[in-house]
């Protein structure tokens, strides 16, 4: 079975590179990063997307749109942090 596929757009990449790792630490999923909306905009296929901490209102609101027109049924999450209990919880719940 392929990993399933996430894409995680947050503005500090710091932050970003530690949701990726522990994200990618569960064998059953593929997370990729953006940092912003530029670079989320690919001809992937996402089955979750997460949104991290920093971006502005206005680039949250652009990928929700983008992903709501595109692919209504993936989920777009606002993570505001919180370990990686809460991050993994989001992704399940966001799976089911």
């Amino acid at each position: 079975m392929n990993p399933i596929p996430i894409l995680v757009v947050c503005a500090h990449p710091e932050i970003l590179k530690t949701m990726l790792r522990l994200i990618n630490s569960n064998p059953d999923w593929k997370a990729v990063g953006a940092t912003n909306y530029e670079e989320a905009w690919n001809s992937q296929t996402y089955r979750v997307v997460l949104l991290g901490s920093g971006l502005p209102d206005k680039e949250s609101e652009t990928i929700r749109d983008f992903f709501s027109k595109r692919s209504p049924r993936v989920p777009v999450i606002q993570h505001y942090g919180g370990g990686s209990g809460l991050l993994f919880g989001e992704i399940y719940q966001a799976l089911a």
